[in-house]
């Protein structure tokens, strides 16, 4: 027998399990080989790590996906995305809400909520179509604009498993561009959206967004001539200064 080899109560080596993240011993003995290959497929799901980095309501959907055992069942999932879009106005119908490169007619809106979220409604006159898009906007609507213009495709839609299977090339093309459509109108609602004040402080310069910023920004860039002058006379009088500055938005009024 050959040393550090463990043998069972039968006497028969382990069997040596499936490989891809399942662990098939147990104990002092193996589990015997999994013969069908969906049962594989849905042993391994469960060990299936979550996508590093993806915002969690991305993360659910690909679990969704993942939890498939084969392309019937993906198609269906995507299908079952379809019934759940929220509703979608007509007049939303307009031109630059539009999809192309769609084979179908679809179209995207978003919207910023009063937490500062995207949140998206889409609308196709195809199931599967509408399908695709329910699924985008179950993962991408309620994501910060930044989070969903952060986000790269690569990173998790190959995880769904949508290939040629389940996907005609056409569809597949029409779900990147339905990304991007949200993307583009993502980008849209973030150069509509008011600048908060703000300062940018480098070595060499102060920036200044806003007006109360620009008087944030007189405290940090004074006269310096002024300066000079101002202090050579409390240095004369030997008087000494305490300044407070108050950060309040009615300073935001100054001129």
């Amino acid at each position: 027998m050959l040393r550090g080899t463990k043998m069972c109560s039968h006497g028969r080596r382990p069997t040596a399990g499936p490989t891809d993240g399942l662990h098939a011993l147990h104990g002092s003995c193996a589990r015997p080989l999994l013969r069908n290959s969906r049962q594989v497929q849905a042993r391994a799901v469960q060990h299936l790590r979550p996508e590093v980095g993806l915002p969690a309501l991305v993360q659910d959907v690909v679990d969704k996906f993942q939890l498939c055992t084969d392309a019937k069942q993906r198609y269906q999932m995507v299908l079952s995305y379809a019934e759940g879009l929220p509703s979608y106005p007509a007049e939303l119908r307009r031109p630059e809400n539009r999809v192309m490169g769609c084979s179908a007619q679809a179209w995207v809106d978003a919207q910023v909520s009063p937490s500062g979220t995207v949140q998206l409604r889409a609308f196709s006159d195809s199931s599967i179509t509408a399908g695709l898009a329910g699924m985008l906007i179950s993962a991408l609507s309620g994501l910060t604009p930044q989070e969903i213009l952060d986000l790269d495709p690569a990173s998790f839609l190959p995880s769904l498993g949508l290939g040629p299977a389940v996907l005609t090339p056409s569809r597949t093309h029409g779900l990147a561009n339905l990304f991007e459509t949200i993307k583009r109108r993502t980008r849209l609602l973030v150069s509509q959206l008011p600048r908060f004040p703000s300062l940018v402080i480098s070595r060499d310069s102060v920036q200044a967004e806003g007006v109360f910023a620009e008087v944030q920004a007189q405290y940090l860039q004074p006269d310096q001539q002024q300066v000079q002058q101002l202090g050579s006379l409390l240095k004369e009088k030997k008087i000494g200064v305490v300044a407070h500055f108050y950060m309040d938005p009615q300073v935001g009024d100054l001129q």
